[in-house]
């Protein structure tokens, strides 16, 4: 990202690196950095590793990790059986719910669909978590490189950004959405390309970015909102600042803008009909602006500043001192350190200016200094942000720390670029082995405590498999798939219900689920199960004696219950809190159920 043509070495174009030994020298240097990329990734996963990325989910406490592994699954059923996969009846039947409008993942299940094809959708959901960190310091070093900057310093830039905590927290939840972060590092490159440096052609950066943003679409919205609450008040200030030259900029950045927008357009019109006005879409607005960062979190220990369900339990593997914001006082420091080289690149003070805002708006709401209370009066700029715009209300602040380590990751790199520069000029390869040695040695340092924070190795992983009982759910007489109540059945802290299905190759639709979707005769989101009598009984399970006698008015009312909603089979899966009395309840109701293995199932059309 540039302001003049006077960028920091390298970033004008001027390589400093040394001479290429030729095309082999480059491939083994690239696929050295996969490979180091990936080790820290496999240490960061190690103990699913070791359990087994094929059986094991991350623990059931939470219903993203079996969302996930169920939106991995779909995309490929919904292909091969000729089904819209943008909007689903196999969750919350027989209403339904809009992919588009949560944290789809489309693009991922539709990347590593053969994995899900040849193995299964948890093992291309577990492949997806650790390619995740990877795929976003790859992302960074690519653009590093393409300003010439040396490859120890590419790579140290990369493993800042790809692995630090608002990375690797939400990739330890599966949430690919928050984690697959190639879309920043790259969507800044062409945005400096557009508005700034302007080399190349700008219909082929315009048709690069309309394409990137498209990927992003489909591998989470929240980030293109991010983006340009990040980037627009930055450009904004870059042409104030240098007013002299905007004229002769214009014409390019408008060609290269209007190509982008046209790209997007086409590719997602369809889609954008789908998530705005589509079957069982919502239109949400939160009532508040959702609560961010403490503000010492950056560089100092602070608790997490989780809400409602996100909050740390006691006991649990989130239970952390560090939030999502946190990068260190070693990064901190080494970016500071840019700011010796602003007289010569104005760049620098553009990118401290970017890193600034995004650390001012992961604050959130209002400033404070840990936990989730405000512990000052005014309030921070998302606030006045959010009132101007209503939409903003949406945005989960503290993610925006994903943009200010990026650009910090960034000037970490400028300051080590001029290190390395710096021994390089003096003399021979000797200095030059040594600069290489020092900045991989400062990356290691900067790394520990970014894992430290990222509270890895990550651990808490269950065996999942699909319940047998689920594959003999019966069709209905037209040979599509019935719906059907689960128990255990999905809510926010249990993922595994969700999971099984997928598992199962979705061989029925499911009453319940977890997601946002709207209820009957609302546009406004719920992420629960959808209420009602059902729901009630089937969440209150744990609470029942095994052995409890219905009235017949009970029955009644619980078989009018099923035929309101469009059940038409009851499953209840063996080895859970709340099993017993469900089967009683079933027994009573509908008379005795079919066995299979670990189950029994209930045809709710046959009233005892």
């Amino acid at each position: 990202m540039g302001v003049s043509s006077d960028a920091v070495s390298g970033v004008d174009g001027t390589p400093t690196a040394l001479p290429s030994t030729g095309r082999r020298t480059a491939v083994v240097t690239g696929c050295s950095v996969v490979l180091l990329y990936t080790a820290c990734s496999l240490f960061c996963w190690q103990h699913l590793v070791t359990a087994g990325v094929t059986t094991h989910m991350y623990n059931g406490l939470f219903g993203d990790t079996g969302q996930r592994v169920w939106f991995m699954g779909w995309l490929p059923y919904a292909i091969a059986h000729h089904t819209n996969p943008l909007v689903s009846t196999y969750m919350f039947a027989p209403q339904g719910f809009n992919l588009l409008t949560n944290a789809n993942v489309l693009l991922e299940a539709f990347l590593l669909a053969p994995i899900t094809e040849l193995s299964s959708p948890l093992t291309s959901f577990n492949v997806a978590c650790i390619a995740a960190p990877v795929l976003s310091a790859l992302s960074l070093y690519y653009v590093l490189r393409r300003y010439h900057m040396h490859r120890s310093v590419a790579f140290v830039g990369g493993l800042i950004f790809g692995f630090s905590p608002a990375i690797l927290q939400w990739d330890q939840l599966g949430d690919l959405n928050l984690s697959w972060m190639f879309f920043p590092p790259l969507a800044l490159y062409l945005v400096d390309r557009i508005f700034f440096r302007q080399t190349g052609s700008p219909v082929r950066l315009g048709l690069a970015l309309g394409l990137l943003v498209v990927a992003q679409f489909f591998s989470g919205t929240e980030m293109l909102l991010d983006f340009a609450v990040v980037v627009v008040p930055v450009i904004g200030l870059a042409m104030v600042a240098n007013l002299k030259v905007v004229r002769s900029h214009v014409r390019f950045a408008l060609a290269a803008s209007t190509t982008a927008l046209v790209t997007a357009g086409a590719l997602l019109a369809y889609p954008l009909v789908v998530y705005l006005t589509g079957p069982d879409h919502v239109a949400l607005v939160n009532a508040a602006v959702l609560p961010g960062a403490a503000l010492p979190a950056l560089v100092w220990p602070s608790k997490i500043t989780g809400a409602s369900f996100l909050a740390a339990r006691v006991g649990t593997p989130l239970l952390k001192l560090f939030d999502d914001a946190f990068i260190g006082p070693l990064v901190v420091l080494l970016a500071l350190t840019a700011l010796a080289f602003s007289r010569r690149h104005r760049v620098v003070l553009l990118l401290w200016a970017a890193a600034l805002w995004c650390v001012t708006l992961s604050w959130g709401a209002a400033t404070r200094l840990s936990g989730s209370s405000p512990t000052f009066s005014w309030h921070g700029p998302a606030w006045y942000l959010s009132s101007a715009i209503p939409i903003l209300k949406n945005v989960d602040w503290i993610r925006i720390s994903i943009f200010a380590d990026l650009v910090l990751a960034v000037l970490v790199a400028i300051t080590l670029e001029g290190v390395a520069s710096w021994f390089q000029a003096r003399a021979g390869r000797r200095r030059y082995f040594a600069a290489e040695a020092i900045t991989v040695g400062a990356g290691a340092l900067m790394a520990v405590p970014l894992f430290v924070a990222g509270s890895v190795p990550y651990s808490g992983f269950e065996a999942v498999r699909a319940p047998s009982v689920l594959r003999h759910v019966p069709n209905r007489a037209d040979g599509s798939p019935s719906t059907a109540l689960i128990y255990p059945g999905t809510d926010p802290f249990h993922g595994f219900p969700l999971a099984w299905q997928a598992l199962a190759g979705f061989p029925y639709r499911d009453h319940q689920g977890y997601a946002w979707h709207p209820r009957p005769g609302r546009k406004t989101a719920v992420a629960d199960p959808t209420p009602g009598l059902l729901y009630y009984v089937n969440s209150n399970a744990p609470k029942n004696p095994s052995v409890i006698v219905l009235s017949a008015k009970q029955k009644h009312e619980v078989h009018s219950a099923f035929a309101r909603n469009g059940v038409t089979e009851a499953v209840v899966v063996d080895g859970f809190s709340g099993s017993r009395s469900m089967a009683a309840i079933y027994n009573q109701t509908f008379g005795p159920g079919q066995r299979f293995g670990d189950g029994e199932i209930w045809s709710t059309t046959r009233p005892r």
